[in-house]
């Protein structure tokens, strides 16, 4: 009698730990991303399952979550994402965290996988001598609806920044305007879109570059 007994309670305690890691979720980032130095990323996270009062808190971990940095405490139960300014650390296994800080329960986790930190290739913005054109990845990609699109302008000049379905059609103008040197950041927002790859291209005189991100819905 004491065997299927033993059995049973192992098992419950199996399936609390299954529970416990779903508890909150980390959606951005995921893992496997660059990051340059000084940039900002939307940290997004969410409940998978309710307690009631709670609140966030976040972590950064330059060494594989080996050991944690405070980024913001006591986070609003209401408030799902934070813009954090990516540190002058450069690193290939920098890690998130966020933690559900429950009131009277057991705080639950969930964290990112590595990514990286490029803090070589960080373009000042008021060191004009420094600038090149550069178009940078999209984050979050995958993304559903809306992505950020990074990029870096030389010299004054005409410039234009479009986004094409993988046919080659145009589906959205995001820039198309004479520009200062400098660096810029733009919202392109998928909401009447399909899901699919995309295309979003960088123009000016003396300069011209194509990335691809992905819409999931």
């Amino acid at each position: 009698m004491k065997i299927p007994l033993i059995l049973s309670l192992l098992f419950s305690i199996f399936l609390f730990n299954i529970s416990a890691e779903a508890h909150v979720a980390l959606d951005f980032p995921v893992g496997g991303e660059t990051f340059e130095s000084g940039s900002t990323i939307p940290i997004s996270w969410h409940a998978e399952i309710d307690h009631g009062p709670c609140n966030w808190d976040l972590y950064f971990s330059s060494n594989g979550g080996s050991t944690w940095q405070v980024i913001i405490l006591d986070i609003p139960k209401e408030q799902t994402t934070y813009d954090w300014t990516v540190p002058q650390t450069a690193t290939q296994q920098g890690e998130i965290r966020v933690v559900q800080d429950n009131q009277n329960t057991i705080p639950y986790d969930d964290h990112s996988g590595v990514f990286t930190i490029d803090a070589s290739t960080g373009i000042a913005q008021n060191d004009i001598q420094t600038l090149s054109y550069k178009l940078f990845p999209a984050y979050p990609d995958p993304f559903n609806p809306s992505t950020n699109i990074r990029y870096s302008v030389a010299e004054e000049g005409f410039v234009t920044l479009k986004v094409y379905d993988i046919l080659g059609k145009e589906v959205k103008s995001l820039v198309n305007e004479d520009k200062p040197a400098g660096t810029y950041e733009v919202t392109f927002d998928g909401s009447s879109l399909t899901s699919g790859v995309y295309l979003y291209k960088l123009s000016s005189r003396n300069y011209s570059m194509v990335r691809k991100f992905m819409l999931l819905k």
